[in-house]
């Protein structure tokens, strides 16, 4: 949800996705004389597959105009099977509601999948262990890191000073502070 702040939209990649819709009309072209049930169960897996991927809450625009389109090209697919029948839409509605799966998101958002397995609530563990009384107030998590010793550097010289200040250290200096 969100509640008047920014989202975040996650699409899919429009390349990738023609990409797929190519490798499937090819394939479907080439398996058209099978049976309708054996290309139905096929397509059932190969979008069922793709929603499993791709199925997030924003996306899902992307993904029914993914399933329109596979559902289109199973149309012309069945269509060049003979010269005589033709497969009209209210037929092929219901063979295409009987196979291909409808567009639903399978992965809700992060806080919501993460409330509900994980004892912490959306929370850092590591907030709690991390200690205060170091570099003037600020949060740090006791992590084992290489100390370095600079000549006349106050302990609660800010990060960016530091590594600007070290960039500018010749390399003997540097192996020299690291001893």
């Amino acid at each position: 949800m969100r509640q008047g702040r920014f989202q975040v939209i996650r699409l899919t990649v429009k390349k990738r996705m023609r990409a797929t819709l190519a490798a499937l009309r090819e394939t479907l072209l080439r398996r058209r004389n099978e049976p309708v049930p054996i290309i139905g169960a096929w397509l059932n897996r190969v979008v069922e597959g793709y929603f499993r991927y791709y199925a997030v809450p924003t996306n899902l625009k992307r993904l029914a105009s993914f399933r329109a389109e596979v559902c289109r090209t199973w149309r012309h697919a069945l269509r060049r099977r003979s010269q005589r029948t033709r497969m009209n839409w209210e037929r092929f509605n219901r063979t295409v509601n009987h196979y291909v799966p409808r567009v639903r998101v399978l992965h809700p958002y992060p806080d919501g999948r993460f409330k509900a397995s994980h004892p912490t609530f959306g929370k850092s563990r590591m907030r709690n262990s991390a200690r205060t009384d170091l570099r003037g107030g600020r949060a740090v998590r006791l992590v084992p890191t290489a100390t370095l010793s600079f000549t006349n550097t106050p302990l609660c010289m800010d990060t960016r000073r530091r590594k600007r200040r070290w960039r500018n250290f010749s390399m003997s200096r540097r192996r020299a502070c690291i001893k």
